[in-house]
């Protein structure tokens, strides 16, 4: 009727974010330019879901990569505490070189768990074809939370088990592409999730050769 009304904006906020949650980060984030009503929305969904994928053989992924990282760093960083449900984590073609930047990228995820309450992570890397595996820390925060109840890592670069694992509320655990550094690493996992209900276990072969070139082997894989 002209009135110039924007009803959609007129919308409360949690219609909005009803609507934007069925869209993935990148595409809610940039929503943000439509007004300044939904400027900041997109960083409060209750679902994050970061997901870096490019044609494998795609020219400029480094610099590709490295927005991505800056991307998803900030929408961790923006949501001023605000809960985050679920959160995943998904990269694909991922390369030696992109070692550094994910790592911040762990960190800001670690800080999140216990800043954002997430109660389900999810966390994949997958390697490009042409990359040699390698070693990637995970931050002991990550295995350090009150509130996950659902945890899955699914790494194709190698990760150690930290020393002190406290997962109180923890149920659904899977860990894909894992290998055993030592032969109390799952058990070490296991007594710090005391209301685990499913586990989901994808082991490495028990013996190769490391970047030191020291065999390491595991002849028990202990689970009680």
């Amino acid at each position: 009727d002209g009135d110039n009304i924007d009803r959609l904006s007129e919308l409360p906020n949690c219609v909005l974010l009803h609507i934007l949650s069925r869209f993935k980060t990148k595409a809610a984030a940039a929503t943000s330019i439509l007004s300044t009503r939904w400027r900041d929305l997109f960083v409060s969904l209750p679902d994050v879901r970061l997901i870096y994928c490019v044609d494998s053989d795609g020219s400029g992924r480094d610099k590709l990569f490295s927005d991505f990282i800056d991307f998803a760093n900030r929408v961790i960083r923006q949501r001023n505490k605000a809960p985050i449900r679920t959160l995943v984590v998904d990269v694909m073609h991922f390369v030696k070189s992109y070692h550094l930047a994910f790592e911040s990228l762990l960190i800001s995820a670690a800080a999140a768990l216990s800043s954002c309450n997430v109660q389900r992570l999810f966390i994949s890397v997958r390697m490009d074809k042409t990359t040699e595996r390698f070693s990637i820390p995970i931050p002991p925060g990550i295995f350090s939370s009150k509130t996950l109840v659902c945890l899955s890592v699914n790494f194709e670069v190698d990760w150690n088990v930290p020393d002190f694992v406290w997962l109180p509320n923890l149920k659904r655990l899977y860990l894909f592409q894992f290998r055993l550094v030592d032969e109390d690493s799952i058990q070490r996992l296991l007594q710090g999730c005391p209301l685990l209900e499913q586990l989901m276990l994808f082991v490495q072969p028990f013996s190769y050769e490391s970047e030191s070139e020291e065999g390491i082997e595991v002849e028990v894989l202990h689970i009680s």
